[in-house]
């Protein structure tokens, strides 16, 4: 014989099992798929299912919480909803999707969807400017782009890639490359490029290159004195002078006891010729040679000398 109190409760417990099985009911999970990247202009698609629901089931794609961007009905049962969207710049957002069988509604997971804009109109600015540097100075060169997002950037000398192996004294620094101490051997032809990858397509822009001319710093001029004879029986002093190092063109001046006797201009060539009339017995004084550079190096070497006197009683004699 059933206990009295179990027989009162016999309604309840069957009450709370169809309050379960109701509530259990009323619930749909459907499932949302999509890319989180997606380039400016193509076309983005999102993916939503839900299993189990009595068909027909209907399928609305949302954008950040309230937005409603399209909708579609499944009448077979479990096959899923493809939205197909127009990427714009206000296409970036959060969405989600929401379904309805036989009354009972359901809400997805959401994804956040982010316009990746490619680079276009790449250009290299350089500071100084133009790109021209005296060695053991910094140079940076920068890789501006009119338009574009998410970007990387890759440089190229002499129409190979920078590579962190390439040299310790150029470094990539976000869209910047950077020389820290700026040597010879970095004169040459640089461009870059950017670039952004979505779903492993990439899309890239390239800039012209620009030519780097590094500037050498000009040595102590060195001065040497020979001594001819012209057709007339004059005696003329065919002055010397030259650098080791510098970037020409370098201007020299012969001075003669300070007074200056001329100026010549080395154009692609670190040596340049004097002539000077001599007069066997004639004190002719002491010879210097000052240059003048576009740029002149931090500290300045002393002028080489060259005494004309005793060279000029030797050649005299």
């Amino acid at each position: 014989m059933l206990n009295p109190t179990a027989t009162l409760l016999l309604p309840i417990w069957a009450l709370a099992n169809l309050i379960i099985m109701i509530n259990g009911s009323e619930s749909l999970h459907p499932v949302l798929s999509g890319p989180t990247l997606a380039y400016l202009r193509t076309r983005a698609v999102f993916r939503c299912v839900v299993s189990g629901a009595p068909p027909p089931v209907t399928y609305e794609l949302l954008k950040d919480q309230s937005t409603p961007i399209s909708s579609g009905t499944d009448l077979q049962g479990d096959q899923p909803a493809l939205f197909f969207l127009k990427v714009d710049l206000a296409s970036g957002g959060l969405y989600h999707c929401k379904t309805k069988a036989d009354n009972i509604e359901g809400v997805s997971n959401s994804i956040r969807l982010t316009v990746v804009i490619p680079p276009l109109e790449t250009r290299i600015t350089s500071e100084p400017f133009p790109p021209m540097a005296y060695e053991g100075s910094r140079l940076v060169l920068c890789c501006n782009v009119s338009r574009g997002s998410h970007l990387s950037y890759s440089w190229f000398f002499n129409r190979r890639e920078v590579l962190p192996s390439s040299s310790p004294l150029l470094r990539s620094q976000g869209n910047s490359l950077v020389i820290d101490r700026v040597q010879p051997e970095h004169e040459g032809p640089y461009y870059c490029m950017a670039w952004s990858t979505v779903q492993d397509i990439k899309r890239f822009s390239s800039s012209r290159e620009v030519h780097l001319t590094v500037k050498v710093y000009v040595t102590k001029p060195q001065l040497s004195l020979a001594v001819s004879k012209e057709a007339g029986g004059g005696l003329v002093g065919n002055i010397s002078c030259s650098v080791s190092r510098g970037s020409p063109p370098i201007n020299f001046t012969l001075l003669l006891d300070d007074r200056a006797e001329g100026t010549v201009t080395g154009s692609g060539s670190l040596s340049v010729w004097f002539c000077v009339s001599m007069v066997p017995g004639l004190e002719m004084g002491r010879a210097h040679m000052h240059y003048r550079h576009p740029c002149s190096p931090p500290r300045t070497p002393e002028p080489d000398s060259l005494d004309m006197g005793d060279i000029t009683e030797r050649a005299g004699a």
